[in-house]
């Protein structure tokens, strides 16, 4: 049975308090600047991640520069595949005169069949040449088989901001290929700009459903993606933003992608603009039904992002932003990028001040708990207007991610050109178990991956009952709670259960140690759960730490 939930949340309101701190230990790196060539391309305005456009098996991802123009041109916009291996653009389109090609980029998967991933890119500025319409929009569906346009979808009134966001990558209509949205918040249905959102199919592009808005201006389809199953009936739904509803209080619904009719509404206060952006996140409650993270970047004059059940229309999280941020643009989904076995989030904050910049914040799905902040250092350059989840372009077990700060000055002085900037994360200390039974013992292979720079320096392990921190000692935090096991292994003197717990990192800045398990000295322990992680040091004092990694010892 379809639901309709009314909910009006209270921006007062926030179901458990967030864990404020942020994760300590490892290292994050600037793993690579992005740039465009030119004046005003707004390289970083949209961004997709996930896909993989040459079939290495490395994720590739996407860059819109809906600015760029073709010399000789004007506003086309353009489009650029950037490898997840090496860097290098494996593909680049531009659209045409005033199109404003990559005004929103999605993966879709692959549709033709030829093993690599297609996409599909907005372009709020075309013109439909089939009625003579301009300033309609367009959307283009990009094969990596023929390394060319596939397809292209055309607005129908002037105006209409057809393409302003696209989502793709779930199917619809359960034909075994993969469909994709289009939002048009403009769109005119008897005479009124309700807007709409429109479905097709990934195989054929034909039009599978349409979601047209409740009134006039309210920036319906401005912001969607698949909600992924809401309501349990084996099909994915449909999320979408009306950030201008209800005199700018806004409101996100999700819909049958079965039918079209609406699950669930959650609607927003005074005049936060709720649902200026949307992305829908899976199950991270575990109660078998997909969630949603909704953004409102007018709330309280700082921004929010939200965390709803799908289910019930629950609030689970809430985060806020801080003066003049905007926080609750750039929502998607990170992936695990510290390597906990936790799907983390990212929420971005373009708005900057004299003495603001923009940011943007990753967050533990399950938890809501803050793990990092990233800002940029140029008031002004849009950092979090959009941002993408990578999947794991290096092996090292973790996800990266890429920030864009579209209105960013180049490194060659040209205004606006735009900044996309990838982000990589070393948690150091990788562990192959995080449980052991104490009848059987066992051992846990623990290896330490600290950057080139740690090559010769001293390592020692650091391991605490209690649990975690931090705790500042010698200078240093550490990501362990204090306690006379982490007394004792800070002092030089570890348990029999460890083989190497100090010595000296390779030429690589890398070493390994083994803890060893037997029945004697785990049973007294069993409920129990240690947390260690791995210091290098040299005669200075402490440099680098690694994150910790628990061991809970069961039966």
């Amino acid at each position: 049975m379809l639901r309709l939930t009314l909910r009006v949340v209270s921006l007062l309101t926030i179901l458990a308090p967030l864990a404020s701190a942020q994760l300590v230990g490892g290292v994050w790196e600037d793993a690579g600047l992005f740039e465009g060539t030119a004046v005003d391309d707004h390289f970083g305005y949209s961004l997709a991640g996930g896909g993989d456009y040459d079939g290495d098996g490395t994720p590739d991802w996407l860059v819109g520069s809906h600015h760029a123009v073709r010399p000789g041109s004007e506003e086309n916009g353009k489009v650029q595949v950037i490898s997840g291996a090496d860097g290098s653009v494996l593909a680049s389109t531009f659209g045409s005169r005033w199109d404003r090609l990559g005004s929103s980029v999605a993966w879709i998967g692959d549709i033709d069949g030829d093993g690599k991933d297609d996409f599909v890119a907005g372009a709020i500025y075309g013109s439909n040449p089939n009625t003579g319409v301009i300033i309609a929009g367009r959307v283009y569906v990009w094969s990596s088989a023929i390394g060319g346009v596939l397809r292209v979808h055309y607005g129908t009134t002037q105006a209409q901001r057809y393409g302003g966001d696209v989502a793709a990558g779930q199917d619809l209509d359960l034909d075994g290929v993969n469909d994709y949205l289009v939002g048009a918040r403009h769109s005119v249905v008897n005479g009124v700009a309700l807007g709409s959102v429109f479905a097709y199919s990934g195989a054929t592009g034909a039009l599978l459903l349409r979601v047209d808005g409740q009134g006039s201006y309210e920036f319906f389809g401005a912001a969607v993606d698949f909600a992924g199953d809401v309501d349990g009936d084996g099909t994915p739904d449909l999320l979408v933003g009306s950030a201008k509803a209800n005199a700018s209080a806004g409101f996100a619904s999700v819909y049958s992608g079965a039918t079209g009719a609406q699950i669930l509404q959650i609607v927003g206060n005074g005049t936060e603009n709720l649902g200026g952006d949307v992305a829908g996140i899976g199950d991270i409650d575990g109660d078998g039904f997909a969630d949603l993270l909704i953004g409102a970047p007018a709330a309280n004059g700082v921004g929010a992002a939200y965390v709803y059940s799908g289910f019930s229309g629950t609030l689970l999280h809430q985060f806020d932003g801080a003066a003049g941020t905007q926080l609750g643009f750039g929502l998607s989904v990170a992936g695990d990028v510290d390597g906990d076995g936790e799907l983390d989030l990212l929420v971005g904050a373009p708005g900057a001040t004299p003495v603001d910049t923009g940011f943007v914040r990753l967050y533990t799905a399950s938890t809501g708990a803050l793990i990092k902040e990233l800002s940029s250092a140029v008031p002004g350059d849009a950092f979090g207007r959009s941002t993408a989840g990578l999947g794991d372009l290096d092996g090292n077990g973790t996800a990266e991610f890429v920030v864009g700060a579209h209105q960013a000055t180049s490194s060659g002085g040209n205004a606006w050109a735009g900044q996309a900037h990838l982000y990589s994360f070393n948690p150091i200390l990788h562990t192959d178990l995080i449980e052991m039974g104490a009848l059987a013992g066992g051992q846990v292979d623990c290896q330490f991956d600290f950057p080139a720079s740690e090559a010769g320096k001293l390592y020692a392990v650091v391991v605490s009952y209690s649990g975690l921190g931090p705790t500042n000692h010698a200078g240093i935090d550490l990501p362990l709670t204090q306690d006379l096991l982490f007394n004792r292994t800070v002092s030089g003197d570890w348990p029999r259960i460890f083989t190497a717990p100090h010595g000296v990192l390779d030429a690589n800045g890398d070493g390994s140690t083994l803890y060893l398990g037997d029945a004697l000295w785990l049973t007294p322990r069993i409920g129990e759960t240690f947390h260690g992680c791995v210091v290098s040091y040299d005669f200075l004092g402490a440099r680098l730490v690694s994150v910790a990694r628990p061991l809970t010892i069961l039966p």
